[in-house]
C-alpha cells in the first residue's frame, strides 16, 4: 500500500488528530513516544539491514533517517487536507527524490 492512498491518507489524519491532543495529555503523549520510538527502530533496523547489503550508503544515520521519515509522514498533512495547492504527485516525487538522494546518493529521474 502507497502512501497516496485514501487508506494512507485516513491513518496520517488519525495520527495528526492524536499528535494534536499530546500536549494536553501527558500519559497519551508517553504511549505514542514509545509506539513511535519502536517503529523508528524497525525503520533504522531495516537502513542497517539495507547499508549492510551495500543497497543504502553506508554513511546514512539509520536513526536519524528514520526519525526524518515520520516527521515526514506527519508533514504530508499539510497534502491531505489541502492545505497546499501541489498536486500529489508533486509531493510524492519530491519525497522520493529526497530519500533517493539520502539513502543512495543520487536522484532519481535527475534530468
Amino acid at each position: 500500500e502507497t502512501m497516496d492512498t485514501d487508506a494512507g491518507r485516513q491513518r496520517r489524519l488519525m495520527r495528526a488528530t492524536v499528535y494534536g491532543m499530546l500536549m494536553a495529555r501527558p500519559a497519551l503523549l508517553e504511549q505514542v513516544k514509545s509506539a513511535h520510538r519502536e517503529s523508528e527502530a524497525r525503520i533504522a533496523a531495516m537502513i542497517r539491514r539495507a547499508q549492510q547489503k551495500g543497497i543504502v550508503s553506508a554513511g546514512l544515520d539509520a536513526d536519524v533517517f528514520a526519525a526524518w521519515w515520520h516527521g515526514l509522514l506527519v508533514g504530508r498533512v499539510v497534502q491531505d487536507t489541502g492545505l497546499t495547492e501541489i498536486q500529489v504527485e508533486q509531493w510524492s516525487r519530491m519525497s522520493q527524490q529526497a530519500m533517493f538522494a539520502l539513502a543512495f546518493d543520487e536522484l532519481p529521474g535527475g534530468d
